[in-house]
């Protein structure tokens, strides 16, 4: 198997759900060659405190926030160039006050300069209403919806498919393999066909229906399992 980059969600794709210890095991029998991204929605203590807490590998750089910032291996700072891009045009303050006042979203805050993130009620409000929000107060955010009920506002220019390309470029992976995978709603901009990539098998059922790229597998097992089984047929 040639040297690979898995760019991976966290949340249900490589922990939560059982066969970490597998993935790692089998990927170390073979001799793979692997390095490690992870895209979350969690903030960057948490993703690190899931890192150690299920032995998975360091990862060379991780997307956390779901792509509003990016840390590299080592650091505890966001990466100041992808802040500067995110900042152009960006008003948090005035979008977390504009979204609390949008009916069907609640427990609204902003963990970091570049996210608000919080609740919403599908029976009241969906992605295009809170768009046409923004947009008459002259605001623009990438609107992430996932799990039914969980909202992120984040800038046009931010997600995890997004933060996986600057990583990619920053850090000249070019000349590798990367393969990403997820299970949720905002892992969809992993799955463009920039790269190839692997629907693990409990996917959101919205994930699991979506049209996407031929270079997508989708697995029949469920997270770690399910992200093996799809290296194994791309790769052998």
């Amino acid at each position: 198997m040639r040297e690979i980059v898995l760019a991976s969600d966290l949340d249900n794709t490589l922990i939560g759900v059982p066969g970490i210890i597998f993935l790692m095991d089998e990927l170390d029998r073979r001799g793979c060659r692997m390095s490690w991204v992870y895209l979350t929605g969690r903030h960057h203590f948490s993703a690190m405190q899931a890192v150690l807490e299920n032995f998975l590998a360091m990862p060379a750089a991780m997307g956390c926030d779901v792509g509003s910032t990016i840390y590299w291996e080592g650091s505890v700072r966001p990466d100041p160039g992808w802040s500067r891009r995110l900042a152009r045009f960006w008003r948090g303050g005035d979008v977390l006050q504009v979204a609390r006042r949008i009916e069907g979203l609640h427990s609204l805050h902003s963990p970091n300069p570049f996210r608000v993130t919080g609740k919403f009620d599908a029976s009241v409000t969906n992605a295009g209403r809170i768009e046409d929000a923004l947009g008459a107060a002259g605001l623009a955010a990438k609107v992430v919806l996932s799990n039914g009920d969980c909202l992120d506002l984040i800038p046009a220019k931010a997600g995890k498919g997004p933060a996986l390309k600057y990583i990619c470029a920053t850090a000249g992976l070019g000349e590798r393999m990367v393969v990403v995978a997820g299970d949720s709603e905002n892992d969809a901009d992993l799955f463009d066909g920039t790269w190839p990539g692997i629907v693990v098998g409990n996917a959101v059922p919205a994930l699991k229906s979506a049209r996407l790229p031929s270079n997508i597998y989708r697995a029949g097992a469920p997270g770690p399992k399910g992200v093996l089984e799809g290296l194994l047929k791309m790769v052998g």
